[in-house]
């Protein structure tokens, strides 16, 4: 079974016990890819598949300064794994990995308490999910443009929540209105 799978699988258990060992069993199937990766030297599997474990071993972390640390590492190894991707032009495994680091993007600033690290964060990531839509799309990757309209929508719309009480007002409606016109404007595939 693949680290995907076990990740997949560790979303419709029923028991926190059987998501830890789902997302274990996930994390320690990654690693033996990407030990195999880097014996036949092939860097962006690799880093792709470090970035997996520790997106999964954030996930199942149970302190928030260990989360952040995991997901930002995923984050750095996507990125990597992505220039790898890029200078080999596999546009699709380009589009996964993009859409991958704009979707922890999201996770990162979650755990970000600070608003001036929001800010700069929201700034840096939203290039990031950006590009992956636009390469989603162009590649026609489904589960990439959905990882990157996730990451997109959470680091420009959901950022209030971080960073203030949230009361439904006029600012939200709107928000929700320009939010509504971004997910149908880039749903058109045409």
């Amino acid at each position: 079974m693949s680290g995907h799978a076990y990740e997949q699988a560790a979303d419709t258990v029923e028991t926190a016990e059987d998501y830890l060992e789902q997302n274990q069993h996930a994390a320690s199937t990654y690693e033996e890819a990407a030990n195999l990766f880097k014996q036949i030297g092939n860097n962006a599997e690799e880093f792709e598949c470090e970035a997996e474990i520790s997106y999964v071993k954030g996930l199942i972390s149970s302190s928030a300064i260990e989360t952040k640390i995991l997901f930002s590492q995923s984050y750095d190894l996507f990125i990597k794994s992505s220039d790898f991707f890029s200078k080999n032009g596999d546009q699709n495994s380009l589009a996964r990995t993009l859409s991958r680091a704009a979707l922890i993007s999201w996770y990162i600033i979650t755990y970000c308490s600070d608003q001036k690290e929001i800010e700069q964060l929201r700034q840096k990531f939203t290039n990031i999910g950006e590009k992956a839509w636009k390469l989603s799309k162009e590649v026609r990757n489904y589960q990439a443009l959905a990882e990157s309209l996730f990451g997109i929508a959470g680091t420009q719309h959901g950022i209030p929540f971080w960073i203030g009480p949230f009361k439904l007002d006029k600012y939200w409606k709107e928000e929700t209105k320009k939010f509504t016109l971004v997910v149908n404007q880039k749903f058109l595939l045409k």
